[in-house]
């Protein structure tokens, strides 16, 4: 939920785009398809299952991380929920109604 969030907001403001990311995406005319099953959790209640199933810890992410407009993207978010707390799942609502979803074969 959180990266589909946070592509939300990044499609809103650099394309003017209100869509969001596909759990199923079909991506070089169709030669590779990337599934991505957990797209609709928060990454907090990833974070604790993973932590409970004893789940290796992920390699260090790029240096550069905390400086990315994705990151940029997941500060506004976090700010704006102090004042509007329904603000990630309106964000992500108004951005799946972008989005055309088609049968995948």
């Amino acid at each position: 939920m959180d990266k589909a969030t946070e592509t939300t907001l990044l499609n809103l403001l650099h394309n003017g785009l209100l869509e969001t990311m596909t759990p199923v995406g079909d991506y070089f005319q169709g030669t590779f398809r990337l599934i991505r099953p957990l797209c609709y959790l928060a990454e907090k209640d990833i974070r604790r299952f993973a932590h409970r199933a004893d789940f290796p810890p992920l390699p260090s992410e790029c240096e550069r991380s905390d400086h990315t407009a994705r990151q940029l993207m997941a500060d506004i978010i976090r700010q704006v929920e102090k004042l509007h707390p329904q603000a990630r799942a309106n964000l992500l609502r108004a951005g799946l109604r972008g989005i055309k979803m088609t049968p995948q074969d």
